[in-house]
């Protein structure tokens, strides 16, 4: 979010305490009638298009950052938090919806150890109480789901459309 000063550089402190400098720019903006306005922009990670009549369509994101119940979450750092976990070789994190159509976070998660290190539903619980020593209660996933591999599409990426659904 930019505040009265986040154009002069402002920092702001998160809830995770990392600090992050706004960046902006003047840049010349066509205001539909070929002629060239200038403004502060920001980047926002908010992907946009200028429509025909001028409007502005948004896209979407060009990050991974999702809100849940309110709270924006980077996936990316959620990911990061579950690699870093002696028991996870791979780690995805994706949104989904439940059956009241409530936002929630699903971890997919390919093992280290092949030989399984205990039940599902134990593991799940280790790397749920390993993230809230880390991360604030809106960013711990709702769900864990084990897997032998992530799929991948044929450029190597992981397939987030082709991940099972979570098991309520």
């Amino acid at each position: 979010d930019s505040g009265a000063n986040a154009g002069n550089g402002v920092l702001a402190i998160d809830g995770n305490r990392e600090v992050h400098r706004f960046s902006s720019a003047i840049k010349p903006v066509c205001d539909g009638r070929r002629h060239n306005i200038y403004h502060n922009l920001y980047k926002t990670g908010d992907l946009a298009r200028w429509a025909v009549g001028g409007d502005i369509e948004y896209l979407g994101r060009i990050d991974q950052q999702v809100k849940i119940r309110g709270y924006r979450v980077e996936l990316e750092e959620v990911e990061t938090r579950l690699l870093e976990h002696g028991e996870v070789k791979e780690a995805v994190v994706v949104t989904g919806k439940d059956r009241d159509d409530r936002r929630f976070l699903c971890a997919y998660i390919v093992p280290r150890d092949r030989g399984e290190r205990g039940d599902s539903h134990l593991f799940a619980e280790r790397l749920r109480d390993y993230l809230r020593d880390l991360l604030p209660a809106y960013m711990v996933p709702s769900y864990f789901m084990r897997l032998e591999k992530l799929p991948l599409t044929v450029s190597g990426k992981v397939n987030r459309n082709a991940l099972p659904e979570p098991e309520y």
